[in-house]
């Protein structure tokens, strides 16, 4: 779409005034650090068509398009919806960013004898698996993936290898953290976030069923304690 700016500079230029079935001929040279190697720095002749021209026109915004969306009785409504989702997403990612610097400066100030190699390469391992598993919720293949990057696994696994000694050293200082200030997480609590998964799978007596086996017990129990130790550490922060 013009103004996209989604080619190289100049393209788009080109086709202002063209019409349906109309051809022109130009010249424009790539950038000299444009990702496909053979073409960079490049001066290229293109022959281009025409084969439809569209114009995108904007619904107006009233309390019709806002009920045509199938969930609101106004525009207002609507606006307000929208509000609160870009609060929520500025709120949870500076409260990432929190973390993120609370964890850096934990791992900064914190002494680790020689972290074994089996730790980092599980978690190497983890994060393969992990993007693995979000690719296939996006209908992606794993081994297209890596053919678009142009590299084989053993490459991922370098390249996630720092990271996976960052997550290491978070997780071995948390747990410090967490036995020294005594954090713990009840049943009531776990109890409590098993309630609220359910209610997002509209309480699936198939999905309650693995929410409720001890293995993923296990897993919230460690996520919960995790957050809470978090949450201890930005409360000391903020004071």
């Amino acid at each position: 779409m013009i103004g996209e700016k989604t080619f190289i500079p100049g393209f788009e230029e080109q086709l202002i005034g063209l019409k349906k079935d109309q051809t022109k001929e130009f010249q424009l040279k790539f950038p000299e650090n444009y990702h496909q190697k053979n073409l960079a720095g490049k001066l290229v002749d293109f022959k281009i068509k025409v084969l439809a021209v569209y114009q995108m026109e904007l619904p107006e915004l009233n309390d019709e398009f806002a009920k045509s969306l199938g969930e609101f009785k106004s525009l207002e409504e609507l606006k307000n919806r929208i509000t609160n989702d870009l609060e929520a997403r500025t709120k949870t990612k500076e409260n990432q960013r929190v973390e993120e610097e609370i964890i850096d400066k934990i791992i900064e100030q914190s002494q680790f004898e020689d972290i074994p190699d089996l730790l980092i390469n599980n978690e190497t391992q983890k994060m393969i698996e992990e993007l693995e598993h979000n690719l296939g919720h996006q209908g992606l293949k794993f081994d297209d993936y890596l053919n678009h990057l142009k590299k084989k696994r053993e490459d991922l696994l370098l390249d996630f290898m720092p990271q996976a000694i960052k997550r290491v050293k978070s997780a071995l200082a948390l747990r410090e953290i967490t036995k020294k200030e005594n954090i713990a997480v009840n049943d009531q609590e776990i109890e409590e976030e098993i309630k609220q998964t359910l209610q997002v799978y509209g309480n699936d007596p198939e999905v309650e069923k693995q929410l409720r086996t001890t293995d993923y017990k296990n897993y919230l129990q460690n996520i919960l304690t995790g957050r809470k130790t978090l949450d201890h550490l930005k409360s000391i922060m903020t004071r």
